[in-house]
């Protein structure tokens, strides 16, 4: 069975203290066509000299000034060739060597399959790493939807996906990663999505979308409501969030 080329795309900018483990945990892959892509976004430390050691493995470099985290994504879509597409931040890692393999024997053994994502780990937690699980969609209900635990660390979707729904959308400056993975869930209601139930990364907590939190979660609910505005959705937003932060401020008023 021919193997398939996953395009592994890491954006960064003055990540020579992370990077390093990041770039490792790429060239050790057991998978045997790996497209490594780095955008930099004109990194003023030794970034990119650590990026120059490891020169055989990277099949392309980009480095000049972004517009943000997502302009630098769609650059590294833009040059990718692989048929399934991966984002690893410069902070983060592979849990082991076989990752992508398993990953691409997911994919070859359905060729239905445009998105498979599995679990992460978050090693900034205080008390040490912490496991962050998503699940298998049962009834692929929005609400269902909503409840899952996507980390983008953790996806990988087709390149042909890229191309029909497009790239990030830059507008959003915090969460155009899960607007887009919106998009892809609305495509088929997620019967191409599929659960690898396995670690995929080593995910650090420290990423813009966790250092400003208010900002991110008004973000999400923009798009939400953009996307899935039904009597579904409000049904959703009722049981789930005006009912969960009413009950948040009662609970918190019976402490005072």
């Amino acid at each position: 069975m021919p193997q398939f080329r996953i395009s592994v795309i890491t954006v960064c900018f003055n990540a020579a203290e992370t990077i390093e483990t990041t770039i490792r945990s790429v060239c050790a892959q057991t998978h045997s066509d790996v497209e490594y892509i780095v955008v930099d976004g004109g990194s003023t430390d030794a970034t990119l000299s650590i990026v120059d050691r490891h020169a055989h493995k990277v099949a392309r470099l980009i480095s000049e000034k972004d517009d943000g985290i997502f302009d630098a994504m769609n650059k590294g879509i833009a040059v990718a060739t692989g048929e399934i597409v991966y984002f690893l931040n410069a902070d983060d890692f592979f849990v082991d060597e076989r990752v992508l393999a398993d990953v691409a024997r997911a994919f070859q053994d359905d060729s239905s399959r445009a998105f498979v994502y599995g679990n992460v780990i978050l090693k900034d937690e205080p008390g040490g790493a912490l496991s962050f699980p998503a699940k298998a969609f049962k009834t692929r209900s929005i609400s269902e939807f909503l409840h899952n635990s996507f980390c983008h660390q953790a996806v990988f979707a087709r390149r042909l996906l890229f191309l029909q729904l497009g790239p990030f959308d830059p507008r959003y400056r915090y969460s155009a990663d899960y607007e887009w993975i919106i998009r892809a869930f609305k495509r088929s209601r997620g019967k191409d999505f599929y659960f690898l139930e396995r670690d995929i990364a080593y995910y650090s907590c420290r990423g813009r979308s966790n250092q400003y939190v208010e900002v991110t979660r008004k973000e999400v609910a923009r798009m939400q409501f953009r996307h899935f505005f039904s009597l579904e959705y409000l049904w959703y937003f009722f049981r789930y969030v005006l009912v969960r932060r009413l009950k948040k401020r009662i609970l918190n008023e019976s402490y005072r």
